[in-house]
């Protein structure tokens, strides 16, 4: 009987929603040599005549001579020549002196963190990839600075999944570990075979960068063929199968609701339920969050569906989803509120701010106060100030009044200092220190004198030290 209540309840809100329609180490200066100076940029272009000529018949030779011309700017040559052919580009390179000098530059900058792959680099095997993928990517793997070709694969490998999904699949096996999973994301394939290439996709080893590359597949597949992307999804056994439903469920839930509701109840798979019910709480809560949270409660859908529904309603209307988690048992009052105060505050900080002030003083609230209070002190200082001053103390306040007074002694260091130490004990001299040092480093001479001026010895050692530290450096 929940059930159908709960049915009867998706179907009626549903049919609203249908209804609604290599950044390269410099060789030293004394190298003039453009084929032995990779990154010489500094002459300005010039095109003799026979050099143009030569250069626009693309042989090896044209690009040697443009190169060994210091009055080319050899990097833009290089890049030229990548694009034109990679595989005498390549061959070239590897000749050269600088060549020899990458592991040792990138060890150079090492504490910098790693530098993104060079241009010419990535145009080359870019280019060389599409043409033959099989050499250039045993290519990069042979590149005698292998921290270098690590970064460099991301971009390759993304951009034969780009271009040739189908040919990239052997190599993500083997590549993918070494790859940046978030450009996979931004393939946008056409006139691709989607079945073949999901059944393709089936033999690829475990690896992040294949889980990303499984879900775009199920993503689209869906979005073409839902049930048979939804059959290929419960084949794949080994995979991150909740992940995988999801990528199925959401476009699918999108273009027929019905059936993936009827796939929820029918599932017995716990990770497939909870996929298809995901999206599903997603449209429901566009419509009357509140009856679909009450239908799910009562229907035992809940656990499945109420990290989305919370979400939808605090996206939709945060003040109104507030005002009824507060009203609710303290297991889902704990779980929706600082989830739903989190998103109010990106929108309107000032009015979450003043609603976060009428709540009772409980764990929740020390939860919404730890991460909307920053985002308050960044538009009001005083406000968030004022309201921290206030509070029951707790040791996160400590660190909340620190960085409320350096945030608005930046702009007003006379009034951070005064609010500073009028501060409850527990949580003052750490914020009268961050006011007083920010001060000093706007204006040493003022902040010292009202450092001095300040009566209790203790608090006026504290900011006195702080003026100093700013002093003696």
């Amino acid at each position: 009987m929940k059930t159908d209540r709960f049915t009867n309840l998706l179907m009626a809100v549903l049919g609203v929603v249908l209804g609604v329609g290599i950044a390269w180490r410099q060789t030293p200066a004394n190298q003039t040599n453009g084929a032995q100076n990779i990154t010489n940029q500094s002459s300005p272009p010039v095109t003799p005549f026979s050099l143009l000529a030569a250069y626009e018949a693309k042989s090896p030779d044209a690009y040697r001579a443009l190169l060994s011309n210091p009055r080319f700017p050899s990097r833009k040559v290089w890049l030229r020549w990548a694009k034109a052919d990679p595989v005498q580009c390549y061959a070239e390179l590897i000749k050269q002196p600088a060549w020899k000098q990458i592991e040792a530059a990138f060890s150079m900058r090492m504490s910098y963190g790693p530098p993104p792959p060079d241009e010419v680099i990535a145009t080359l095997f870019m280019t060389w990839v599409e043409l033959d993928p099989s050499t250039a990517f045993a290519s990069l793997k042979a590149m005698p600075a292998y921290f270098y070709a690590h970064r460099a694969v991301s971009k390759v490998l993304s951009h034969l999944v780009e271009r040739d999904p189908m040919v990239a699949i052997p190599f993500v096996g083997e590549f993918g570990p070494s790859a940046n999973s978030f450009a996979v994301a931004k393939a946008t394939w056409s006139n691709v075979d989607l079945p073949a290439l999901a059944k393709a996709a089936e033999r690829l080893p475990s690896n992040f960068y294949a889980e990303c590359l499984l879900k775009l597949i199920a993503e689209k597949y869906a979005a073409e063929h839902p049930e048979d992307a939804y059959k290929w999804a419960q084949n794949l056994q080994s995979r991150g199968r909740e992940a995988l439903f999801a990528a199925v469920f959401k476009p699918w839930a999108e273009s027929d609701p019905q059936t993936v509701m009827r796939l929820m109840f029918q599932a017995r798979n716990p990770c497939e339920r909870k996929a298809a019910a995901g999206p599903l709480a997603t449209l429901l809560a566009k419509q009357d969050p509140a009856q679909a949270w009450s239908a799910a409660k009562q229907a035992g859908m809940l656990p499945d569906m109420e990290q989305n529904l919370i979400m939808g309603w605090a996206t939709k209307t945060p003040a109104a989803a507030a005002q009824y988690f507060q009203e609710q048992e303290p297991e889902y009052r704990s779980k929706a509120l600082p989830t739903i105060f989190n998103q109010w505050g990106a929108r309107d900080v000032k009015s979450a701010a003043a609603a976060m002030e009428g709540l009772p003083f409980d764990t929740t609230k020390l939860t919404i106060i730890k991460d909307l209070v920053p985002r308050w002190a960044a538009v009001d200082p005083a406000a968030a100030g004022e309201f921290i001053a206030a509070q029951p103390y707790h040791k996160q306040n400590e660190d909340l009044a620190r960085n409320i007074s350096s945030l608005w002694a930046r702009s007003a260091p006379a009034q951070a200092a005064t609010w500073s130490q009028k501060l409850p004990e527990g949580i003052r001299s750490e914020a009268l220190r961050a006011a007083y040092f920010a001060w000093a480093r706007q204006d040493p001479t003022a902040a010292g004198a009202s450092a001095n001026a300040i009566e209790g010895s203790a608090d006026r050692e504290r900011a006195l030290q702080a003026v100093n530290s700013v002093k003696g450096n």
